[in-house]
């Protein structure tokens, strides 16, 4: 029998953004919830039911990830991660009282990897009184137990970083490609969901956030939402298109920031006692994906 790892999803992430009228009509478009009551200069983006939110757009003076929120089952599976990150000579500390109440959890801690990213392991979310979700514009998302979506990063140090999450996160390893003439990609999860944290070293490029991804439910859906951006207005970085690996059919939506937004649909979900071969007899093959030229049409 397997041991059941200590972080069960990635609960929820945090983006530090210039301004928040772009992501007020992103979010319009793609059919997130509002949270009526997030702080000032702060939109709080819901999915489902079961988390206050899932992802928290902020204003900040440096664009991209601040925050990324692993959820675990209790107290002592927090203590747990926070002795590996010790025993890996990670930086760890505990949450302000303040800090908690802001993300309405029991209990946190803070970890920084090797690049400086800000993890917030944390126990207790607010889940006892649940409030109903119906997305404004009817769009169903591919939220639960597994979390929703996940963030792409590059690094600076594959190696610290493969040891930083597997060694003291406790993620496991599900797939390492070399993908598009870029290093080698690590997928990395906590459940069933292929990933929820991937990253590369790409010396061509800054270390940072590369794309966020929210996972909705159905081909159509994500269909409807395409439909909405187009008409908008809104440019296709990277237009729909297949990834094998972890089975979805996305598109992506460049942000002022400059990291894109991926909007995906087909999630592989894995098996623990078959992933060893499973993943060696996947079939499929990359296709689309293609970035937007300009034409008479459309400028």
């Amino acid at each position: 029998m397997k041991s059941s790892p200590e972080i069960l999803q990635l609960g929820y992430l945090r983006l530090g953004v210039r301004e928040l009228d772009w992501w007020q009509r992103f979010a319009a478009f793609v059919g997130f919830g509002l949270v009526a009551d997030a702080p000032a200069g702060e939109l709080q983006l819901r999915t489902d039911a079961e988390r206050d939110y899932r992802i928290a757009v902020h204003t900040a003076a440096a664009p991209g990830l601040s925050a990324v929120g692993w959820e675990v089952l209790g107290p002592g599976e927090l203590a747990s991660v926070r002795e590996r990150l010790h025993r890996l000579g990670a930086s760890v500390s505990d949450a302000t009282r303040e800090e908690k109440n802001a993300r309405k959890v029991e209990d946190m801690i803070v970890t920084l990897d090797p690049d400086g990213l800000r993890n917030e392991i944390y126990w207790g979310p607010n889940t006892a009184l649940r409030i109903p979700f119906q997305s404004p514009t009817g769009i169903l998302f591919e939220s639960g137990a597994c979390g929703n979506g996940h963030v792409t990063v590059n690094v600076a140090d594959a190696q610290a970083t493969l040891d930083y999450y597997l060694q003291g996160l406790g993620l496991r390893l599900s797939d390492a490609a070399w993908m598009e003439g870029h290093a080698r990609v690590y997928f990395l999860r906590c459940n069933a969901r292929h990933h929820s944290y991937a990253f590369a070293q790409m010396p061509q490029r800054p270390t940072g956030t590369v794309h966020v991804m929210a996972d909705i439910a159905s081909m159509d859906c994500l269909g409807e939402i395409r439909d909405r951006l187009l008409d908008a207005g809104v440019t296709l970085s990277r237009d729909l298109g297949s990834h094998p690996l972890d089975g979805v059919v996305s598109f992506y939506v460049a942000t002022p920031e400059g990291f894109e937004f991926e909007l995906a649909t087909g999630t592989r979900f894995i098996s623990e006692d078959t992933w060893a071969s499973d993943r060696f007899s996947r079939t499929g093959r990359p296709w689309g994906h293609r970035k937007h030229l300009p034409t008479k049409d459309r400028q």
